[in-house]
């Protein structure tokens, strides 16, 4: 992952962000990913091209929506306090 604006990297920053996301994204679980990979791919560079695909061909097998998934692994990756993928690297 690239961290292009350390701004971006604070929690309320990204839920400004997510907040963004989820008030303009209609659609359903695919049309959310592209959402997410024009905004975190093309305007925020968060993450690469193979990154995101591996992202997503792995939620596609979690359990839930692959884009509620690929949420919640973005969230902590970009250090939102109480994601999922922050408490489980709190466990190990």
């Amino acid at each position: 992952m690239n961290d292009t604006l350390v701004a971006d990297r604070s929690p309320w920053a990204v839920f400004l962000i997510f907040l963004q996301l989820g008030l303009t994204s209609f659609g359903g679980s695919i049309a959310h990913l592209g959402y997410f990979r024009d905004g975190f791919l093309t305007r925020r560079r968060w993450l690469t091209e193979h990154s995101y695909a591996e992202l997503v061909a792995l939620c596609q097998f979690l359990p839930g929506p692959a884009s509620s998934q690929v949420m919640e692994r973005i969230k902590g990756w970009r250090n939102w306090p109480n994601s999922p993928t922050k408490r489980g690297q709190a466990k190990a």
